[in-house]
C-alpha cells in the first residue's frame, strides 16, 4: 500500500455492534409485541402471532450467535501483504488476506472484508477502543491503494473496461 507504514491491531468481539443489533432486536420484539396486542384478543393470540413472536426469538439468538462468533485475534499489515492470525481455533498460522474492501468507515469503527486465499470472505469489525494509538495508522493503511508495481498480483487495480477508449 503506497506510503502505509506496518501496523497491528486486536480484533475483538464489538460493543457497537452488539448494541445495535440489541437496539435493533429490542425495537422490532416491542413493535411486534405492540402490534399483536393491538390485533388480537389479550385472552387468545393466534397462531401467526405466536409464531411471529416465536420467529422474533430465533432471530434474537441467532444475532448472539453470530457475535459470539465473530473472528478474534490480530490484523496485521507488514507494507506487504495484509495478515489475519486467530486468537483460538486449529489455525494458529497466520493467515494471508488479499483484496481489501471497506464496507462501512464510522471514523471509530470500521467494517472491512478481506478475501482469504481459498476464496472465502473474512468480514472484521475494527474499533478504535482496541488500538487507540495506532487507529489512524490502521485507517491508513486500509483505505491506501497498492502501487501496481509493488502489490500482489490479486490486489492491482483492475483496467477499467467501461471507459472510453
Amino acid at each position: 500500500m503506497h506510503n502505509a507504514p506496518a501496523v497491528s491491531h486486536r480484533v475483538a468481539r464489538s460493543p457497537f455492534v452488539a448494541s445495535f443489533m440489541g437496539l435493533m432486536w429490542v425495537a422490532g420484539s416491542s413493535a411486534l409485541v405492540w402490534t399483536v396486542a393491538l390485533a388480537s384478543q389479550p385472552s387468545q393470540p393466534d397462531w401467526r402471532s405466536m409464531a411471529a413472536m416465536a420467529l422474533c426469538l430465533v432471530v434474537g439468538l441467532v444475532a448472539l450467535a453470530h457475535w459470539r462468533n465473530s473472528p478474534l485475534g490480530t490484523l496485521r499489515w507488514d507494507r506487504k501483504v495484509w495478515t489475519f492470525t486467530p486468537l483460538q481455533g486449529a489455525v494458529d498460522a497466520p493467515m494471508a488476506l488479499e483484496d481489501i474492501s471497506v464496507s462501512l468507515d464510522l471514523q471509530t469503527v470500521v467494517l472491512v472484508n478481506f478475501r482469504l486465499s481459498t476464496g472465502r470472505r473474512i468480514w472484521l469489525w475494527l474499533e478504535s477502543r482496541n488500538s487507540n494509538r495506532e487507529w489512524r495508522v490502521l485507517r491508513r493503511a486500509i483505505h491506501a491503494r497498492p502501487k501496481d508495481e509493488d502489490a500482489p498480483v490479486a490486489m492491482r487495480a483492475k483496467p477499467a473496461d467501461h471507459l472510453p477508449a
